[in-house]
C-alpha cells in the first residue's frame, strides 16, 4: 500500500512540474473566479473535467451543498425516497424525540423526513451547504468518492475568495488547513487523502495554485498569494493526511474536517478514541464560521462513539419547535449499493433543469436542452447473486459491512432476536406490569444496589412452568432510580421504604443483594422486615458477585433466553441495557462510551434467572443446559428457598440457638 502510493506521488508530482511549465501565474492571480454550482464543478471541462457520476452521486452533492433551485425530478424522486426511510418517534428510554427507522423497511436506510426544510435553513443562515455530513454507507458505497468532491467543493471555494486570509482576519502568512483524519497516518494518506490529492491535481480549475506535494501534504496557492512576488512563504491552503492523536487537531484553523472511518477509530486500532479526537480538533473550526464544514463517512460498527453520537444527533427533534434540533447535520444511512441505484438510466435522465442548463453551455446538449448523464458503466457494488450469496454466507456481518446496519455493540453479548424474545407474549398473552403479587405465587426479589451517587434497581419475579412442565421465568416489575432525578444523591431511606413496599405487596419470599450493598442497604432492609411479624417471612440473602458467578449468571441468562423460558412486560430500559451488554474477560459488562452506559437493571435479571434456572434448576431446562459449555451442577442443598421451606414446614425448627434480632440486623436465618 505504501509503495502504491509512493508510485502515484511521483506520478502526480510529475504531473504538477509538467503543469509549471505552461501556466500564465500573472494571469491566474489577476482572474476572477466564481463558485460554481455541482453540476457544473464536477462536469464542466473548466473545473474537475469529471468524465461520469452516478445520478445518485449527483443527487447527494446537490443536497450536501443545499441547490434547492437545481434539484430535478429524478432528485426530489430520490430525496423522497431516502426521507421515507426515518419517521418521527422517540427511542425507547430516551428524553427527546427523534426521525426512527420506518417500520415498514427491510433495514434502515434513507435520512430524517425533513432534508429540504433543513436545506431551506442553511440557505436562510448564509452557509453554503450542511455545516455537518454524516455517510453511514456500507462497503464500497462511494462515500470516499463523494467527500473527495466536496473537499474540492471547499478548497476551491476558498481560493475563489482572491485573498482569504483577508476575508478571513488571518495574518497573511498563516495557512488555512484542511485535515483528513484516520486511524493512522498510513490510512490517512492511501485512502480519502489520496483521492482528493488525485481529484484537485488533475482538475483544470486548480492547475495553477498548486504549489507541492508530498507523501501526506498538498500545498495550494491563492490568487492573493501569486499576486505577492516578494512573499516569503509558499501557498497558504494545506491538506495534509493526519493520523489520530489528541494533538493532532489542534494549531493551525481549520475550514474543513474530514473524518476517514471514524466509526473505527478508537483506542484499540489507534492513538486516541473518536469523541477526544472530536472535540480537540473542532474548535479550530470557529473563526470559519458559515463556512466551516466537517465530513464523517464509515461503515457503521457498533452505537458507541462520536460517529454514532454525529448520527443521532442528525435525527434529534427539538421538543418544543418539533423541528430538527441540529438542522446543520445531514446523516445519509445507504447500503453499499446505494448511490449506484439507477445507473441503468443514466444516459436518459437529464443532468440539470431547464434553468441551470440554460445558464451553463456544458450542461447543454447538442440541441441546448438539459444533456444527460455520460454512460457510468457498471456499478462498484450491486445487490447481485453473488451480493446475495454473501448474504446467505455472512448474515450478521453482511448486515453491518455492506446493509450499513448499526451493530448494538462491539462484541454484543446477546442477538437482538434474543432480547426481542424476551418481550414476546408468554402463553398467547402480552405480558403486563404488576405492582402486586398473586398468593399462589412465590416470588423473589434481586437487588442491585448502589451507593448515593450511583443508580439502584431492583426486579421482582416468579417462576411457572409451561403445558410441558418446563420452567420459566416470569418478570413482574423493575424499577430503578437514578441520581440525576435527586440532585445527584439518591434517598436511600425513601428507596428502602419503597422496596419494603413491593416485598410486601409481592409477599416475596428472598431479596438478593451482592456484596456492594452495603451493610447500611442489608441491615436497613432486615430491620424493616423483621420488625414486623407479617414480613417475616421474607429472607435478605447475600451473593457475592465474584468473575465465576458472573460468568455462570451471564451464560445461564443468554441460554435461557435462547431456549426462551425467560419472559418480561415491555421495560424500554431494560431491552436497552440488553441490547448493549458487552462480553468482557470477568462475564458481561455496560460499554463505557455510546448511548447505554448501564447495566443495573440486566444484572438484576440475571441475579433473578440465576437464582430460578441456574443452581435450583430442575427438569428440562437444567437437562438443556446441563450439556452445555456452562457445566452446571444440581445445588438444591444449597438453594436457600428449599432450605427456608423445609424449616417452614418442620416448625422452623432452629438448629442451634440463634434466634431473630431486628436490633443486630440480622435474619432469622442464613
Amino acid at each position: 500500500m505504501s509503495d502504491d502510493w509512493t508510485n502515484e506521488l511521483e506520478d502526480l508530482q510529475a504531473q504538477i512540474d509538467a503543469l509549471r511549465a505552461s501556466i500564465d501565474y500573472t494571469a491566474a492571480a489577476r482572474r476572477q473566479l466564481v463558485v460554481p454550482d455541482s453540476a457544473e464543478f464536477i462536469l464542466s471541462p473548466d473545473y474537475l473535467a469529471q468524465t461520469k457520476i452516478y445520478p445518485r452521486q449527483l443527487s447527494l452533492m446537490r443536497v450536501i451543498r443545499c441547490e434547492l433551485d437545481n434539484l430535478t425530478p429524478f432528485d426530489h424522486s430520490v430525496i423522497d425516497e431516502w426521507e421515507s426511510g426515518f419517521v418521527p418517534g422517540a427511542e425507547a428510554g430516551a428524553v427527546a424525540p427523534s426521525w426512527m427507522p420506518a417500520p415498514d423497511q427491510d433495514y434502515t436506510k434513507g435520512t430524517p423526513g425533513d432534508i429540504r426544510e433543513r436545506m431551506a435553513e442553511m440557505r436562510r443562515q448564509g452557509r453554503h451547504g450542511f455545516r455537518e455530513v454524516n455517510m453511514v454507507c456500507g462497503r464500497r458505497a462511494g462515500k470516499g468518492h463523494v467527500g473527495s468532491l466536496l473537499a474540492a467543493m471547499v478548497v476551491w471555494s476558498v481560493i475563489a475568495l482572491g485573498d482569504p486570509q483577508k476575508y478571513f482576519g488571518i495574518p497573511p502568512s498563516k495557512r488555512i488547513q484542511i485535515p483528513i483524519f484516520a486511524g493512522n497516518r498510513e490510512q490517512a494518506r492511501w485512502n480519502l487523502f489520496a483521492d482528493i490529492v488525485a481529484l484537485i491535481v488533475h482538475a483544470p480549475c486548480f492547475a495553477p495554485y498548486i504549489v507541492s506535494l508530498t507523501k501526506d501534504r498538498l500545498i495550494l496557492a491563492t490568487p492573493a498569494d501569486l499576486a505577492r512576488a516578494d512573499r516569503h512563504y509558499d501557498g497558504t491552503i494545506e491538506i495534509v493526511a493526519k493520523e489520530t492523536t489528541l494533538t493532532a487537531g489542534r494549531g493551525p484553523g481549520t475550514i474543513a474536517q474530514f473524518y476517514d472511518e471514524m466509526a473505527f477509530i478508537e483506542p484499540a486500532t489507534s492513538n486516541s478514541s473518536a469523541e477526544e479526537l472530536y472535540s480537540a480538533a473542532t474548535p479550530a473550526l470557529d473563526q470559519f464560521g458559515e463556512w466551516a464544514t466537517l465530513w464523517s463517512g464509515s461503515s457503521p460498527y457498533h452505537q458507541t462513539g462520536e460517529f454514532y453520537a454525529i448520527h443521532c444527533r442528525a435525527r434529534e427533534i427539538d421538543r418544543v419547535t418539533g423541528k430538527a434540533a441540529f438542522p446543520e447535520i445531514l446523516t445519509l444511512q445507504a447500503p453499499s449499493w446505494g448511490l449506484y441505484e439507477d445507473y441503468e438510466k443514466a444516459e436518459e435522465l437529464a443532468v440539470s433543469t431547464e434553468a441551470e442548463a440554460a445558464r451553463i453551455p456544458c450542461l447543454q446538449d447538442g440541441e441546448g436542452r438539459p444533456r444527460c448523464f455520460p454512460p457510468t458503466g457498471r456499478p462498484i457494488s450491486a445487490y447481485d447473486d453473488q451480493m446475495r450469496q454473501l448474504e446467505r454466507a455472512r448474515s450478521a456481518q453482511f448486515r453491518v459491512e455492506r446493509l450499513a446496519q448499526w451493530a448494538t455493540v462491539l462484541d454484543a453479548f446477546l442477538e437482538p432476536h434474543e432480547v426481542d424474545r424476551l418481550f414476546a407474549p408468554y402463553k398467547g398473552t402480552a405480558l403486563t406490569r404488576r405492582d402486586r403479587g398473586i398468593l399462589r405465587l412465590k416470588y423473589v426479589i434481586a437487588v442491585d444496589p448502589a451507593a448515593r451517587r450511583d443508580a439502584f434497581t431492583w426486579v421482582v419475579g416468579h417462576p411457572e412452568s409451561d403445558d410441558e412442565g418446563h420452567p420459566h421465568v416470569v418478570v413482574d416489575l423493575a424499577r430503578r432510580w437514578l441520581p440525576a432525578d435527586y440532585d445527584h444523591e439518591l434517598p436511600l431511606d425513601d428507596i428502602l421504604d419503597r422496596l419494603v413496599e413491593d416485598i410486601r405487596a409481592f409477599r416475596a419470599e428472598a431479596v438478593i443483594l451482592d456484596q456492594y450493598g452495603g451493610d447500611f442497604v442489608r441491615q436497613g432492609l432486615n430491620q424493616r422486615l423483621y420488625s414486623q411479624p407479617r414480613t417475616g417471612r421474607s429472607v435478605v440473602i447475600k451473593k457475592d458477585r465474584t468473575r465465576g458467578r458472573n460468568l455462570h449468571g451471564a451464560a445461564v441468562l443468554r441460554e435461557a433466553l435462547q431456549l426462551g423460558h425467560v419472559h418480561c412486560y415491555p421495560e424500554p430500559q431494560l431491552g436497552r441495557e440488553l441490547r448493549f451488554l458487552r462480553e468482557t474477560p470477568g462475564g458481561v459488562a455496560a460499554p463505557t462510551s455510546g448511548p447505554v452506559q448501564t447495566d443495573d437493571l440486566a444484572i438484576a435479571l440475571m441475579v433473578l434467572v440465576e437464582h430460578f434456572l441456574g443452581e435450583a434448576a430442575e427438569g428440562p431446562l437444567f437437562e438443556a443446559l446441563g450439556d452445555t459449555r456452562l457445566g452446571l451442577v444440581d445445588a438444591d442443598a444449597n438453594d436457600p428457598i428449599t432450605r427456608l421451606h423445609n424449616l417452614s414446614r418442620s416448625g422452623r425448627n432452629m438448629r442451634g440457638t440463634r434466634r431473630q434480632n431486628p436490633r443486630r440486623g440480622l435474619p432469622p436465618y442464613r
